[in-house]
């Protein structure tokens, strides 16, 4: 995860240390408590750091600096939404870096709950991922839908066995149309990429998602 350096919560804590006049070393035996003194340094170093903020930890620091309740909340809060802000720009960035790397794609779209068990091992771009001729992007929409719709339909006559139910057609990063495995396009996808990134399952483990399962494959 990204290092939280500019955390509210690690600036409390030092903020509060000074005020306290307590170094490392002493907040570091306090947190030991005569158990494991190597873990408690470490753990407190991560969260001065921030490169892990445990909410538990962060507690037991706050009790032996005696940081106000209102105030540690208040951090707190600003901290959550400081690591969504941090989560939403790195999923755009990998969103972005999928789409660079595969320009407009169809993507299968498999049965809730269903995963040949072969793409757990080879992957699901093995399965899933069709890509699509160049230029594609260039023509009219009506034009494009019709060439996408024809490679889908032939792409889903080769590959039944998948179990496939439909096709999402990234045209571009934000512009996703369903495609039924008879190639006719069913309405474009709403909802901003940050609502709309899932994973394809795994066995019955849903990842991550959004609804609208198998937008992104992942290698």
């Amino acid at each position: 995860m990204k290092s939280q350096e500019s955390s509210p919560v690690s600036a409390l804590i030092r903020h509060w240390m000074k005020k306290r006049e307590m170094d490392r070393r002493t907040l570091g035996q306090l947190l030991s408590s005569g158990g494991n003194t190597a873990k408690a340094f470490r753990r407190l170093d991560e969260v001065l750091s921030g490169t892990k903020i445990a909410e538990s930890f962060v507690h037991r620091v706050c009790r032996i600096l005696n940081v106000p309740d209102e105030q540690l909340a208040v951090a707190w809060e600003a901290h959550l939404d400081q690591v969504m802000a941090w989560k939403v720009e790195s999923r755009k960035r990998a969103a972005q870096e999928m789409m660079d790397r595969r320009g407009p794609h169809l993507w299968g779209v498999l049965p809730k709950g269903y995963h040949p068990s072969l793409i757990t091992v080879i992957g699901p771009e093995s399965f899933l991922l069709v890509l699509l001729p160049e230029g594609i992007s260039e023509m009219p929409e009506f034009e494009q839908l019709s060439t996408v719709g024809v490679i889908a339909r032939h792409h889903y006559a080769e590959h039944r066995r998948c179990r496939l139910v439909e096709y999402e057609f990234r045209a571009s990063l934000h512009k996703v149309y369903r495609i039924s495995v008879d190639g006719e396009c069913l309405g474009q996808t709403k909802g901003e990429l940050s609502d709309s990134r899932s994973i394809v399952r795994i066995g019955g483990k849903r990842n991550e998602s959004s609804g609208v399962h198998s937008l992104f494959g992942s290698r």
